[in-house]
Protein backbone atom coordinates (compact mmCIF):
# COMPACT_ATOMS: atom_id res chain seq x y z
CA UNK A 1 0.00 0.00 0.00
CA UNK A 2 1.14 3.49 -0.92
CA UNK A 3 0.58 5.58 2.73
CA UNK A 4 0.39 9.47 4.08
CA UNK A 5 1.44 9.58 7.08
CA UNK A 6 0.73 13.43 8.62
CA UNK A 7 2.04 14.51 11.83
CA UNK A 8 2.62 18.41 12.42
CA UNK A 9 4.44 17.62 16.11
CA UNK A 10 6.92 14.49 15.10
CA UNK A 11 9.88 14.26 14.91
CA UNK A 12 11.87 13.33 11.26
CA UNK A 13 11.77 9.38 10.98
CA UNK A 14 15.28 8.40 11.39
CA UNK A 15 16.84 5.63 13.64
CA UNK A 16 17.59 7.74 17.01
CA UNK A 17 13.56 9.36 16.98
CA UNK A 18 11.42 6.92 17.79
CA UNK A 19 8.18 8.47 18.28
CA UNK A 20 4.25 7.11 17.61
CA UNK A 21 4.38 8.33 13.66
CA UNK A 22 8.01 7.58 13.15
CA UNK A 23 7.94 4.14 14.74
CA UNK A 24 5.07 3.51 13.24
CA UNK A 25 6.34 4.57 9.59
CA UNK A 26 9.34 2.52 10.01
CA UNK A 27 6.96 -0.80 10.94
CA UNK A 28 4.98 -0.37 8.05
CA UNK A 29 7.84 0.34 5.39
CA UNK A 30 9.27 -2.98 7.03
CA UNK A 31 5.77 -5.11 5.85
CA UNK A 32 6.78 -3.58 2.68
CA UNK A 33 4.55 -0.65 2.68
CA UNK A 34 5.45 2.73 1.33
CA UNK A 35 5.38 5.85 3.21
CA UNK A 36 5.48 9.54 3.02
CA UNK A 37 5.91 11.26 5.99
CA UNK A 38 4.74 14.48 6.16
CA UNK A 39 5.59 16.46 9.22
CA UNK A 40 6.24 20.21 9.94
CA UNK A 41 9.37 22.56 9.22
CA UNK A 42 9.05 23.81 12.92
CA UNK A 43 9.93 21.48 15.93
CA UNK A 44 7.27 22.06 18.71
CA UNK A 45 10.02 20.79 21.22
CA UNK A 46 12.93 23.31 20.24
CA UNK A 47 10.54 25.95 18.89
CA UNK A 48 12.81 26.53 16.36
CA UNK A 49 13.17 25.33 12.32
CA UNK A 50 14.67 22.04 11.92
CA UNK A 51 18.07 21.87 10.13
CA UNK A 52 16.86 20.54 6.95
CA UNK A 53 16.42 22.48 3.46
CA UNK A 54 13.01 23.92 3.40
CA UNK A 55 10.18 21.94 1.34
CA UNK A 56 12.91 19.63 0.18
CA UNK A 57 11.70 15.86 0.24
CA UNK A 58 13.92 13.71 1.78
CA UNK A 59 14.54 9.65 2.34
CA UNK A 60 14.85 8.26 5.70
CA UNK A 61 14.54 4.28 6.34
CA UNK A 62 12.75 3.84 3.15
CA UNK A 63 9.93 6.63 4.25
CA UNK A 64 9.41 9.66 2.19
CA UNK A 65 9.70 12.70 4.24
CA UNK A 66 8.12 16.23 3.06
CA UNK A 67 8.22 18.69 5.15
CA UNK A 68 5.53 21.32 5.05
CA UNK A 69 6.86 24.86 5.60
CA UNK A 70 5.22 26.51 9.16
CA UNK A 71 6.94 30.06 10.72
CA UNK A 72 6.70 28.89 14.06
CA UNK A 73 6.28 30.29 17.85
CA UNK A 74 7.67 31.06 21.19
CA UNK A 75 5.13 29.76 23.59
CA UNK A 76 2.99 27.00 23.56
CA UNK A 77 -0.22 28.97 24.35
CA UNK A 78 0.05 32.12 22.05
CA UNK A 79 -1.12 33.94 19.64
CA UNK A 80 1.39 33.41 16.98
CA UNK A 81 1.15 29.73 17.43
CA UNK A 82 -2.67 29.97 16.18
CA UNK A 83 -1.25 31.67 12.94
CA UNK A 84 1.36 29.22 12.79
CA UNK A 85 -1.20 25.86 13.06
CA UNK A 86 -3.11 27.68 10.73
CA UNK A 87 0.11 28.26 8.45
CA UNK A 88 0.77 24.55 8.53
CA UNK A 89 -2.47 23.96 7.58
CA UNK A 90 -2.76 26.01 4.73
CA UNK A 91 0.94 24.61 3.36
CA UNK A 92 -0.28 21.21 3.95
CA UNK A 93 -2.94 21.65 1.62
CA UNK A 94 -0.61 22.76 -1.18
CA UNK A 95 1.66 20.15 -0.67
CA UNK A 96 -0.97 17.42 -0.68
CA UNK A 97 -2.57 18.74 -3.89
CA UNK A 98 1.51 18.78 -5.51
CA UNK A 99 1.47 14.72 -5.05
CA UNK A 100 1.77 13.48 -8.59
CA UNK A 101 0.34 9.58 -6.90
CA UNK A 102 -2.67 9.51 -4.97
CA UNK A 103 -2.08 7.09 -1.74
CA UNK A 104 -4.33 4.17 -0.76
CA UNK A 105 -4.31 5.45 2.92
CA UNK A 106 -3.68 8.78 5.06
CA UNK A 107 -3.14 8.36 8.51
CA UNK A 108 -3.12 11.60 10.41
CA UNK A 109 -2.90 12.98 13.93
CA UNK A 110 -5.39 15.27 15.70
CA UNK A 111 -4.92 17.97 17.01
CA UNK A 112 -4.60 19.83 15.08
CA UNK A 113 -7.96 20.85 13.75
CA UNK A 114 -6.61 23.23 10.40
CA UNK A 115 -4.36 20.07 9.15
CA UNK A 116 -6.79 17.34 10.44
CA UNK A 117 -10.15 19.47 8.26
CA UNK A 118 -7.27 19.99 5.02
CA UNK A 119 -6.59 16.27 5.04
CA UNK A 120 -9.79 15.56 5.01
CA UNK A 121 -11.04 17.34 2.50
CA UNK A 122 -8.03 16.02 -0.04
CA UNK A 123 -9.26 12.74 1.17
CA UNK A 124 -12.78 13.11 0.32
CA UNK A 125 -11.85 14.98 -3.18
CA UNK A 126 -10.07 11.75 -3.97
CA UNK A 127 -11.90 8.87 -2.61
CA UNK A 128 -9.01 8.08 -0.41
CA UNK A 129 -9.54 6.18 3.15
CA UNK A 130 -8.44 7.90 6.67
CA UNK A 131 -7.71 6.67 9.44
CA UNK A 132 -7.59 9.38 12.64
CA UNK A 133 -5.05 9.10 15.42
CA UNK A 134 -6.36 11.26 18.27
CA UNK A 135 -3.41 12.24 20.68
CA UNK A 136 -5.23 15.14 22.62
CA UNK A 137 -9.05 16.26 22.84
CA UNK A 138 -8.58 19.97 21.91
CA UNK A 139 -10.39 21.97 23.46
CA UNK A 140 -10.84 20.15 26.70
CA UNK A 141 -8.06 19.99 27.35
CA UNK A 142 -7.23 23.69 27.28
CA UNK A 143 -10.09 23.99 29.97
CA UNK A 144 -7.58 24.78 32.58
CA UNK A 145 -6.09 27.91 30.85
CA UNK A 146 -9.32 29.97 31.44
CA UNK A 147 -10.52 30.77 35.22
CA UNK A 148 -13.76 31.26 34.19
CA UNK A 149 -17.38 29.29 35.30
CA UNK A 150 -17.99 25.82 33.14
CA UNK A 151 -20.92 26.97 31.70
CA UNK A 152 -19.45 30.16 30.04
CA UNK A 153 -16.51 28.38 28.91
CA UNK A 154 -18.48 25.30 27.23
CA UNK A 155 -20.15 28.20 25.16
CA UNK A 156 -16.63 29.14 24.03
CA UNK A 157 -15.13 25.61 23.53
CA UNK A 158 -19.00 24.68 21.79
CA UNK A 159 -18.05 25.33 18.35
CA UNK A 160 -14.35 23.90 18.81
CA UNK A 161 -16.34 20.70 19.50
CA UNK A 162 -18.74 20.63 16.87
CA UNK A 163 -15.85 21.14 14.38
CA UNK A 164 -13.97 18.25 16.21
CA UNK A 165 -17.19 15.63 15.45
CA UNK A 166 -17.16 16.70 11.93
CA UNK A 167 -13.67 15.95 11.08
CA UNK A 168 -14.48 12.69 13.50
CA UNK A 169 -17.83 11.54 11.26
CA UNK A 170 -15.44 11.97 8.08
CA UNK A 171 -12.94 9.19 9.06
CA UNK A 172 -13.13 5.39 8.09
CA UNK A 173 -11.84 4.41 11.41
CA UNK A 174 -10.45 6.19 14.78
CA UNK A 175 -7.06 5.05 16.62
CA UNK A 176 -6.23 7.00 20.16
CA UNK A 177 -3.58 6.87 22.75
CA UNK A 178 -6.56 5.97 25.46
CA UNK A 179 -9.80 4.28 26.06
CA UNK A 180 -11.09 7.64 27.52
CA UNK A 181 -10.51 9.30 24.47
CA UNK A 182 -12.21 6.65 22.09
CA UNK A 183 -15.18 6.58 24.74
CA UNK A 184 -15.62 10.35 23.72
CA UNK A 185 -15.86 9.63 20.06
CA UNK A 186 -18.57 6.41 20.48
CA UNK A 187 -21.58 8.13 19.94
CA UNK A 188 -20.25 10.29 16.96
CA UNK A 189 -20.34 7.07 14.73
CA UNK A 190 -20.86 3.58 15.93
CA UNK A 191 -19.96 2.25 12.72
CA UNK A 192 -16.65 2.63 12.78
CA UNK A 193 -13.59 0.84 13.80
CA UNK A 194 -11.99 2.09 16.86
CA UNK A 195 -8.42 1.16 18.29
CA UNK A 196 -7.10 2.34 21.84
CA UNK A 197 -3.08 2.17 21.77
CA UNK A 198 -0.91 3.35 24.47
CA UNK A 199 1.91 5.49 22.80
CA UNK A 200 3.78 2.92 24.86
CA UNK A 201 7.74 2.40 24.53
CA UNK A 202 10.09 0.32 22.21
CA UNK A 203 10.91 -1.99 25.37
CA UNK A 204 13.90 -3.28 23.52
CA UNK A 205 15.59 -0.03 22.83
CA UNK A 206 14.77 0.81 26.30
CA UNK A 207 16.71 -2.21 28.14
CA UNK A 208 19.16 -1.68 25.49
CA UNK A 209 20.36 1.76 27.50
CA UNK A 210 23.53 1.16 29.28
CA UNK A 211 23.05 1.61 32.91
CA UNK A 212 25.44 3.54 34.92
CA UNK A 213 25.28 3.91 38.57
CA UNK A 214 25.28 7.65 39.14
CA UNK A 215 22.74 7.57 42.29
CA UNK A 216 24.80 8.18 45.39
CA UNK A 217 25.02 5.61 48.36
CA UNK A 218 22.23 6.03 50.47
CA UNK A 219 20.11 8.09 48.52
CA UNK A 220 16.70 7.89 47.91
CA UNK A 221 15.45 9.12 44.67
CA UNK A 222 12.17 10.86 43.52
CA UNK A 223 11.86 11.37 39.75
CA UNK A 224 9.62 13.88 37.04
CA UNK A 225 9.79 13.68 33.86
CA UNK A 226 8.19 15.67 30.97
CA UNK A 227 7.10 19.41 30.66
CA UNK A 228 6.82 21.94 33.20
CA UNK A 229 4.03 23.56 32.60
CA UNK A 230 0.63 24.49 34.22
CA UNK A 231 -0.79 21.15 33.49
CA UNK A 232 1.73 19.62 35.54
CA UNK A 233 1.11 19.51 40.07
CA UNK A 234 5.10 19.85 40.04
CA UNK A 235 5.04 22.62 42.47
CA UNK A 236 2.98 20.25 44.98
CA UNK A 237 5.89 17.95 44.64
CA UNK A 238 8.39 20.82 45.68
CA UNK A 239 6.14 21.36 48.29
CA UNK A 240 6.10 17.98 49.64
CA UNK A 241 10.04 18.05 49.74
CA UNK A 242 9.54 20.52 52.31
CA UNK A 243 8.20 18.63 54.80
CA UNK A 244 10.20 15.61 54.25
CA UNK A 245 13.34 17.83 54.31
CA UNK A 246 12.53 18.74 57.97
CA UNK A 247 12.57 15.17 58.88
CA UNK A 248 16.13 13.39 59.66
CA UNK A 249 14.57 9.82 58.19
CA UNK A 250 13.67 11.31 55.01
CA UNK A 251 16.63 13.77 54.38
CA UNK A 252 18.13 11.39 52.19
CA UNK A 253 15.15 11.79 49.54
CA UNK A 254 16.00 13.54 46.41
CA UNK A 255 14.26 14.76 43.78
CA UNK A 256 15.15 14.92 39.66
CA UNK A 257 13.10 16.96 37.50
CA UNK A 258 14.03 15.81 34.04
CA UNK A 259 12.66 18.45 31.44
CA UNK A 260 11.68 21.79 30.13
CA UNK A 261 8.69 24.58 29.95
CA UNK A 262 7.19 27.73 30.77
CA UNK A 263 7.71 27.19 34.56
CA UNK A 264 10.91 26.21 34.95
CA UNK A 265 12.97 29.29 36.15
CA UNK A 266 9.95 29.78 38.92
CA UNK A 267 10.10 26.34 40.05
CA UNK A 268 14.04 26.66 40.09
CA UNK A 269 14.19 29.74 42.30
CA UNK A 270 11.30 28.09 45.00
CA UNK A 271 13.65 25.12 45.41
CA UNK A 272 16.48 27.53 45.56
CA UNK A 273 15.16 29.76 48.08
CA UNK A 274 14.12 26.72 50.50
CA UNK A 275 17.24 25.25 50.23
CA UNK A 276 15.70 21.57 48.90
CA UNK A 277 17.65 18.72 47.58
CA UNK A 278 15.97 18.95 44.25
CA UNK A 279 18.06 18.81 40.77
CA UNK A 280 16.85 19.97 37.80
CA UNK A 281 18.24 18.80 34.65
CA UNK A 282 16.62 20.25 31.89
CA UNK A 283 16.46 18.12 28.64
CA UNK A 284 18.17 14.94 28.42
CA UNK A 285 18.81 12.63 25.49
CA UNK A 286 16.73 9.23 25.43
CA UNK A 287 19.72 7.44 26.70
CA UNK A 288 20.68 9.65 29.50
CA UNK A 289 16.96 10.22 30.51
CA UNK A 290 16.61 6.46 30.59
CA UNK A 291 19.68 6.19 32.99
CA UNK A 292 18.16 8.54 35.38
CA UNK A 293 14.94 6.62 35.62
CA UNK A 294 16.57 3.27 36.00
CA UNK A 295 18.77 4.93 39.02
CA UNK A 296 15.35 5.95 40.79
CA UNK A 297 12.84 4.65 43.33
CA UNK A 298 9.71 6.20 42.99
CA UNK A 299 8.58 7.78 39.76
CA UNK A 300 5.85 11.15 40.03
CA UNK A 301 3.00 11.19 37.48
CA UNK A 302 1.71 14.46 38.55
CA UNK A 303 -1.20 16.36 36.87
CA UNK A 304 -3.19 19.35 38.07
CA UNK A 305 -6.51 18.45 39.05
CA UNK A 306 -8.64 20.38 36.11
CA UNK A 307 -6.66 19.03 33.55
CA UNK A 308 -7.89 16.53 31.04
CA UNK A 309 -4.88 14.65 30.46
CA UNK A 310 -5.04 10.39 30.25
CA UNK A 311 -2.36 8.24 29.75
CA UNK A 312 1.03 10.20 28.90
CA UNK A 313 4.05 9.47 27.27
CA UNK A 314 5.69 9.48 30.53
CA UNK A 315 4.41 6.53 31.90
CA UNK A 316 5.15 3.96 29.37
CA UNK A 317 8.80 5.11 30.51
CA UNK A 318 7.66 5.09 34.28
CA UNK A 319 7.04 1.69 33.93
CA UNK A 320 9.46 -0.10 31.35
CA UNK A 321 11.59 1.35 34.10
CA UNK A 322 9.97 -1.03 36.79
CA UNK A 323 9.60 1.95 38.99
CA UNK A 324 6.69 2.32 41.84
CA UNK A 325 4.58 5.54 40.74
CA UNK A 326 2.40 8.24 42.40
CA UNK A 327 -0.12 9.83 40.64
CA UNK A 328 -2.32 12.89 41.02
CA UNK A 329 -4.06 12.67 37.52
CA UNK A 330 -7.90 12.26 38.02
CA UNK A 331 -8.28 10.25 34.80
CA UNK A 332 -10.48 6.73 35.85
CA UNK A 333 -7.87 5.17 33.12
CA UNK A 334 -5.06 5.83 34.57
CA UNK A 335 -5.66 5.31 38.33
CA UNK A 336 -6.82 1.87 37.25
CA UNK A 337 -3.35 1.26 35.83
CA UNK A 338 -1.94 2.47 39.30
CA UNK A 339 -4.78 1.00 41.90
CA UNK A 340 -5.92 -2.57 39.46
CA UNK A 341 -2.20 -3.23 38.50
CA UNK A 342 -1.00 -2.49 41.82
CA UNK A 343 1.88 -0.46 40.12
CA UNK A 344 1.54 2.51 43.29
CA UNK A 345 -0.70 5.25 44.90
CA UNK A 346 -2.57 7.49 43.55
CA UNK A 347 -2.79 10.88 45.62
CA UNK A 348 -4.86 14.20 45.45
CA UNK A 349 -3.56 16.84 43.14
CA UNK A 350 -2.36 20.18 45.16
CA UNK A 351 -2.37 18.49 48.74
CA UNK A 352 1.50 18.71 49.49
CA UNK A 353 0.70 16.97 53.16
CA UNK A 354 -1.02 13.50 51.36
CA UNK A 355 1.79 13.35 49.38
CA UNK A 356 4.78 13.82 51.45
CA UNK A 357 2.88 11.28 53.51
CA UNK A 358 2.77 8.82 50.72
CA UNK A 359 6.30 9.27 49.83
CA UNK A 360 7.44 8.67 53.47
CA UNK A 361 4.92 5.29 53.15
CA UNK A 362 6.45 4.00 50.15
CA UNK A 363 10.23 5.04 51.73
CA UNK A 364 9.46 3.07 54.57
CA UNK A 365 7.72 0.03 53.14
CA UNK A 366 11.02 -1.77 50.85
CA UNK A 367 8.63 -5.18 50.62
CA UNK A 368 6.12 -3.32 49.17
CA UNK A 369 7.96 -1.03 47.29
CA UNK A 370 9.76 -4.44 45.28
CA UNK A 371 6.31 -5.52 45.12
CA UNK A 372 5.06 -1.92 43.03
CA UNK A 373 8.23 -2.44 40.98
CA UNK A 374 7.36 -5.90 39.52
CA UNK A 375 4.17 -5.05 38.75
CA UNK A 376 4.72 -1.85 37.02
CA UNK A 377 7.56 -3.76 34.77
CA UNK A 378 4.68 -6.07 34.04
CA UNK A 379 2.19 -3.84 33.11
CA UNK A 380 5.10 -2.11 30.78
CA UNK A 381 5.55 -5.58 28.81
CA UNK A 382 1.58 -6.49 28.76
CA UNK A 383 -0.06 -3.50 27.84
CA UNK A 384 3.12 -0.53 26.72
CA UNK A 385 5.47 -2.45 24.54
CA UNK A 386 5.16 -1.45 21.01
CA UNK A 387 6.33 -4.73 18.99
CA UNK A 388 3.32 -6.07 20.93
CA UNK A 389 0.42 -3.09 20.62
CA UNK A 390 1.25 -1.47 17.25
CA UNK A 391 0.82 -3.94 15.12
CA UNK A 392 -2.69 -3.80 15.93
CA UNK A 393 -2.52 -0.54 13.95
CA UNK A 394 -0.66 -2.11 11.32
CA UNK A 395 -3.34 -4.46 11.37
CA UNK A 396 -6.22 -1.93 10.75
CA UNK A 397 -4.43 -0.09 8.21
CA UNK A 398 -3.72 -3.19 6.07
CA UNK A 399 -8.02 -4.00 7.25
CA UNK A 400 -9.13 -0.63 5.00
CA UNK A 401 -10.62 -1.76 1.50
CA UNK A 402 -8.98 0.48 -0.83
CA UNK A 403 -11.49 -0.65 -3.83
CA UNK A 404 -14.16 0.55 -1.54
CA UNK A 405 -13.88 3.97 -0.65
CA UNK A 406 -14.84 4.18 3.01
CA UNK A 407 -15.21 0.58 3.75
CA UNK A 408 -13.58 -1.25 6.63
CA UNK A 409 -12.46 -5.22 6.14
CA UNK A 410 -13.74 -6.90 9.07
CA UNK A 411 -11.16 -8.89 10.29
CA UNK A 412 -11.09 -12.40 9.98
Amino acid sequence: MNIFIITNYSAIPNKKNQGRFVYLANLLTLKGHQVTFFTSTFSHRLKKQREFQLNKSNAKNNVRIILVYEQGYHGHFSLDRIVSIRAFGKNLEKELNKTEVSPDLIYFSFPTYTSAQKTINYAKKNNIPTIIDIQDLWPESLLILLQIPKAILKLLYFPFIVRRNNILSDVNAIVSVSKTFIKRTKNLKNDVTNLSVYIGVDLNKFDSCTFKYIKPKGEFWLIYVGTISFSYDIETIINAMEHLKSKPETRCIKLNILGVGPNIERLKKIATLNELPIHFTGFLKYEDMVNYLKNSDIALNSIVKKSQTSVTNKLGDYFAAGLPILNSCINTEVRNLITIDKTGLNYEAGNEIELASKIHKMFKDKKKLKIYAQNSRHVAEEKFDRKKTYPQIVKLIENVDVKKNFNIKQSR
